[in-house]
């Protein structure tokens, strides 16, 4: 019976292009097999009907024509109180926060799928996966119909992860390939366990190709990437040396500074993954990328590369050459005088972190200064630069507790580890001092490989 209302409410849903996750279905299938019980509410009607118009006042899309379908299909009368039920669940439904990436599981049963992307949101305590319940008997043009619906009507920034429970609904991502400019992630054999390992990544934002390689290593289950039937965008990359937190800051910078564009967008990406993947990253892949800016140049042949610290020296000749490729002339003058005018090392600092940029850049000065003198080797500006950017977010982040947790593995910094770690913290006393912080192994290796990247 649950079932066949569940059916019932998704149809007539789809006819008025409203969604609802499959948990809330489940709820309101579930409200509507017990509510004819003699239930005495202790409210008055006047009250009731009044917080009923409030509500669908509040709720997009036409009510009235939902409620009649729905009666029509359920052959029944619903009360007031009933629409207030069923409204409050699709309001909550409604006011999800958009995210950069979706998550929908689906699996055969009347609430399989349900129960596992519950238990799963509950345990990150974030409502990461949405999920599909099917028939056994499910054809699969039906759930095709259903699933380019619920992807149309999203628009998932970065793409979506779909976990299936077997091998027929494995195969159904040829089919809605074409409805989406995102890449989708198909990943079978869905189990709780796997809900909660895939719903950390999307929780945390890895990239989309990242969450599918990762899965792989987990269990005996298979992957598929699907790359959007789209024509690629131009793209420009920023990268940092020192990690993917600057490099997303800074790219959040850019695109305040260039006009709104349907031609151009920016993409922020680990200098490290840049390195080891080259042209195969699938930024490369998915995009026509135009340009990298960063504070160190990658090995990438055929891409041309602009130093952050040549923008902020004011020489942004060769991003303006670039720029007059995809604006008119004036536009590209203009976005370069922008540049040159916002990008400052204090207006910088000012916009990644909540210190005082003149105090703490005047603290970093004179900590680079010693830095040198231990470290037996002149600083060059771009690495300057990048250690002015990076100790600046170091400083909140260990003031906010939330300083680097690891290091990769890295043979010259083990040998040599005491000695490093006791060389930046003598550079850096005064900060530590200061802010009342306490550097640790972890943030002394990102700083050491800034210092070793022009050797």
């Amino acid at each position: 019976m649950i079932q066949e209302l569940q059916d019932i409410f998704g149809s007539t849903l789809r006819v008025t292009h409203e969604r609802i996750s499959g948990n809330s279905l489940f709820m309101i299938a579930n409200y509507l097999v017990r509510k004819e019980s003699n239930l005495d509410y202790q409210v008055a009607r006047e009250s009731v009907y009044h917080l009923y118009q409030f509500l669908e006042q509040q709720t997009r899309g036409n009510t009235k024509l939902y409620f009649q379908l729905l009666e029509n299909n359920l052959d029944v009368s619903l009360r007031y109180v009933d629409k207030i039920f069923v409204l409050s669940v699709l309001m909550i439904d409604s006011h999800q926060e958009i995210k950069p990436i979706g998550g929908l599981i689906i699996a055969h049963g009347y609430a399989t799928a349900s129960s596992i992307g519950n238990v799963a949101n509950r345990l990150l305590d974030a409502p990461v996966f949405d999920a599909f319940d099917m028939p056994l008997d499910v054809k699969t043009k039906d759930l095709t119909e259903k699933i380019q619906q619920y992807v149309s009507y999203s628009h998932f920034q970065k793409g979506l992860v779909i976990l299936v429970d077997m091998g027929s609904l494995y195969d159904i991502g040829k089919d809605i390939a074409g409805v989406t400019n995102s890449p989708i992630v198909l990943i079978n054999n869905v189990s709780t366990e796997m809900a909660l390992s895939c719903g950390e990544l999307i929780k945390n934002e890895v990239e989309i190709t990242t969450i599918g390689e990762k899965m792989r290593t987990i269990g005996q289950i298979k992957t598929r990437i699907i790359a959007p039937k789209v024509e690629h965008q131009h793209v420009l990359v920023i990268s940092c040396s020192t990690g993917m937190g600057i490099a997303t800051k800074l790219r959040d910078i850019f695109q305040k500074i260039f006009p709104s564009s349907d031609n151009l967008t920016f993409a922020a990406c680990d200098f490290d993954r840049l390195e080891k993947h080259g042209l195969e990253n699938e930024l490369f892949n998915q995009n026509e990328v135009i340009g990298i800016i960063g504070t160190r140049r990658p090995t990438i042949e055929g891409i041309p590369f602009i130093s952050i610290d040549e923008l902020f020296s004011g020489e942004g000749g060769q991003m303006q050459i670039l720029m007059t490729k995809y604006f008119n002339g004036k536009v590209a003058t203009k976005i370069n005088e922008d540049l040159i005018k916002n990008l400052s090392l204090e207006r910088i600092v000012d916009q990644m972190t909540i210190l005082d940029s003149r105090k703490i850049l005047s603290q970093i000065e004179s900590c680079l200064s010693k830095l040198e003198t231990l470290w037996h080797h002149h600083l060059s500006n771009n690495q300057k630069l990048s250690l002015y950017v990076h100790i600046s977010s170091m400083v909140e982040r260990l003031i906010r507790n939330q300083g680097m947790r690891t290091i990769p593995e890295d043979e010259q910094f083990q040998n040599n580890q005491t000695q490093i770690v006791n060389m930046v913290r003598s550079a850096l006393r005064s900060l530590e001092t200061l802010y009342n912080i306490q550097i640790s192994e972890e943030e002394s290796y990102y700083i050491f490989d800034i210092l070793r990247s022009e050797l």
